[in-house]
């Protein structure tokens, strides 16, 4: 009878067919029917009986071994596991990838994967689709799909092809597929997007305000705009990685995107501001933690998620009436440029913000503003 196993076709074992016709059948699912398919070998060129039984018995062991490890005459060329579910797969790879990743990452995994699957269930109307049967040409009418209906510019685009590029080489790693569907397609032009920088006097009204009202929110936009730091490594921050005396912030491995351990220079101008926190709390305690107040942002034993800075930010930008465009991240940008504008080094400003190269650094330089070079005018020799 046939057998069907979780994730796997059916099929029905090998067995011996003695006779005029001597051979060894069995059945599997022709995966572009889905129905049970009839497979014959025979063996009547065997001359003797006793040679012919013993090749069977044979066969039909190893037919049956190769069947009960998902083996299909009909896609033997494709990986070991080709034969799940996709939908299976997917949740394999949430469980794995879903303890290693952060609250943030995980949200981001769950959005492109419930597009994929939506697409196979809603779009193709194909919910048991095996993981072998999403194709070249699947994977390409999904992102011509996603292009159309989701993907509103180019960086939506290429985010979405990178992480399923990304999840099929994990797939491609573990033996679900031979080849990245995805693989060989090509990104979308991004356009140059750059947030609304905040200006001196953007910059002075958000100053004078959080002096008043929020000297904790005032140290985190300024760890933004003097120190680069991103959100997430705020909220990571812990007194101990303060050093007053040697003027440091240490950004731990552990919370760094790159993964490496860096140091920022706390400049004279906002060292002041930082003497306002209470850096007497424990050692191991967070720089800006959660408490029942929701935006004290004191220090505390616990970590306050990264998006109440952003929250808090949008009614800051409420109360004081500044433009949508200027966004949290618009800080570290106006930081970078108004660092060229006064003349600190490329290395120096790379190193601040922790670039990989200098390439990421140079794209603020060319948003200075447009003002003559002092050294152009005065030291360039004359014609």
């Amino acid at each position: 009878m046939p057998i069907r196993q979780k994730g796997l076709l059916e099929y029905i074992p090998a067995s011996i067919h003695p006779g005029k016709d001597f051979h060894v059948s069995y059945y599997v699912v022709n995966p572009d029917t889905n129905k049970l398919v009839r497979k014959k070998v025979r063996l009547n060129r065997i001359k003797r009986v006793s040679d012919r039984n013993a090749t069977a018995r044979r066969l039909v062991h190893t037919i049956n071994m190769k069947l009960a490890k998902g083996w299909n005459p009909f896609i033997e060329n494709e990986a070991p596991k080709s034969l799940h579910k996709l939908t299976d797969v997917i949740s394999t790879f949430q469980t794995v990838k879903f303890k290693e990743a952060e609250n943030n990452t995980i949200r981001s995994y769950k959005s492109f994967l419930n597009m994929l699957t939506d697409y196979v269930s809603d779009i193709l109307k194909e919910p048991n689709m095996f993981v072998y049967q999403f194709d070249k040409v699947k994977a390409s009418d999904m992102m011509l799909w996603i292009h159309a209906n989701r993907a509103k510019t180019g960086k939506t685009y290429n985010n979405y092809m990178r992480f399923f590029k990304s999840l099929f080489n994990w797939m491609k790693e573990f033996n679900y597929v031979r080849t990245n569907p995805f693989e060989n397609m090509r990104p979308k032009p991004e356009k140059e997007k750059f947030r609304k920088p905040v200006d001196n006097e953007m910059r002075d009204v958000i100053r004078e305000y959080l002096y008043k009202s929020n000297k904790n929110y005032l140290a985190i936009c300024l760890l933004c705009y003097h120190c680069f730091m991103r959100p997430k490594e705020i909220c990571e921050l812990k007194v101990c990685d303060i050093s007053i005396e040697k003027k440091t912030i240490r950004v731990r491995a552990d919370i760094a995107k790159n993964d490496k351990e860096s140091y920022r220079t706390i400049p004279d101008h906002m060292m002041k501001h930082f003497l306002d926190l209470n850096l007497s709390a424990p050692g191991n305690h967070y720089l800006f933690a959660n408490h029942d107040e929701p935006y004290s942002f004191a220090p505390g034993s616990q970590k306050i998620d990264s998006r109440k800075i952003a929250k808090y930010w949008e009614k800051l930008r409420s109360v004081l009436k500044l433009p949508k465009d200027v966004q949290f991240y618009s800080l570290k940008d106006s930081g970078i440029i108004q660092m060229f504008e006064d003349g600190v080094s490329l290395p120096e400003i790379q190193a601040q913000a922790d670039h990989s190269s200098d390439r990421i650094t140079r794209i603020y330089y060319r948003h200075k503003r447009k003002t003559a070079s002092s050294e152009i005018l005065n030291k360039t020799s004359k014609f």
